[in-house]
């Protein structure tokens, strides 16, 4: 007999709407026939559960605006087309629908606690046994002036450790764990070295002061996962631009022998990581920094998620990997063990 192939996993689908009207969502079942399944409501979003394949049409009264085949992916967002403005007028005149809150107000800054990042970059090593990098601290100064400048960072609660200890790393997580509320989020970041442990199957980040054999001079993934889990944020999201940063989940070698919808998702605690690859050595001069950076700063949505920004960061990563590596396939997901319930780190870009 021929195995059984497994059900197809569903996926779940964020509908973004900028309109300024709600617009009918329909699921198309295999005979064709559409199925009404309510509204994207204006100025909004709609988190719908689906499966692969699966073809939704958006309309505003009788006329299609939109149609979306669900993709493999477990979290999706689409971003729906305006109506064109013949359609808007008459619709918003004539339609009996109740104002959903606007695009400025799905998310408002002083409602949201306050916005901290812990930023590390190290690139010169006391030992002779690890190489030194040439651009982690360059690439989070860059990170630091997008995030202040264009985002809802203040500088007084960005701290920024140049080549810092271990000592230095773990004073500063229980700083946070004692500062940080229920109702504020968290970003960390690192660039610097990393390295895998085959035979304790986990991943390293390597501080200034490592040394080669001295396992306890390094910070284990175990601990930065105790951390994101005690560390009370709303919303927690982990950047990790080093080798082997994949670990998280499971060249920058080491030695010389990784509104409502986004209201909705905003209100649902998430801890989430972004890595630059898998279980593979990464560039000293960091690609994935470079689309990483482009992403917040080109964008010009109010209200951007962290997995948006790694959708648009991916594949010109992949791309764009120097061809004497092996592929360099950026990673995002949950950080398992630490309290994630579904939601999304928002960035807030200033008014």
């Amino acid at each position: 007999d021929l195995p059984e192939s497994e059900p197809p996993r569903p996926v779940a689908v964020t509908f973004i709407n900028t309109a300024s009207v709600p617009l009918d969502l329909f699921w198309v079942d295999e005979a064709g026939v559409e199925r009404e399944y309510g509204v994207v409501p204006s100025d909004s979003i709609r988190l719908q559960e689906t499966l692969p394949t699966h073809t939704w049409r958006l309309k505003l009264f009788d006329t299609l605006i939109d149609t979306y085949e669900a993709g493999d992916a477990p979290s999706q967002i689409h971003l729906i087309p305006p109506p064109p403005d013949s359609l808007l007028a008459p619709a918003a005149a004539t339609r009996d629908f109740a104002p959903e809150a606007t695009r400025d107000d799905a998310l408002d800054p002083a409602t949201v606690g306050t916005y901290y990042a812990f930023v590390i970059g190290v690139q010169d090593y006391a030992s002779e046994a690890i190489n030194d990098l040439a651009y982690p601290l360059e690439d989070a100064r860059n990170l630091i002036q997008t995030l202040t400048e264009q985002y809802t960072f203040e500088p007084d609660d960005v701290v920024f450790l140049e080549n810092p200890s271990k000592d230095d790393i773990m004073d500063e997580l229980d700083r946070l764990a004692q500062t940080v509320t229920d109702q504020d989020n968290l970003l960390i970041f690192y660039a610097g070295h990393g390295t895998w442990d085959d035979r304790m199957e986990q991943g390293f980040w390597l501080p200034a002061d490592a040394e080669k054999e001295r396992r306890s001079k390094w910070v284990s993934n175990n601990t930065l996962q105790t951390y994101v889990k005690g560390i009370p944020a709303r919303h927690t999201l982990l950047i990790s631009d080093a080798c082997f940063s994949g670990g998280i989940f499971r060249t920058r070698d080491a030695f010389s022998t990784a509104d409502r919808a986004i209201r909705e998702l905003y209100k649902i605690p998430s801890r989430q990581a972004m890595t630059s690859g898998t279980l593979t050595v990464v560039p000293d001069k960091s690609v994935f920094v470079e689309y990483l950076l482009k992403t917040l700063r080109e964008s010009e949505a109010g209200f951007l998620t962290a997995r948006a920004v790694f959708d648009r960061l991916q594949e010109p990563v992949i791309s764009n990997a120097p061809p004497e590596l092996e592929a360099t396939v950026p990673q995002y997901g949950v950080v398992q063990g630490t309290g994630h319930e579904g939601g999304e780190f928002v960035f807030i870009r200033r008014q």
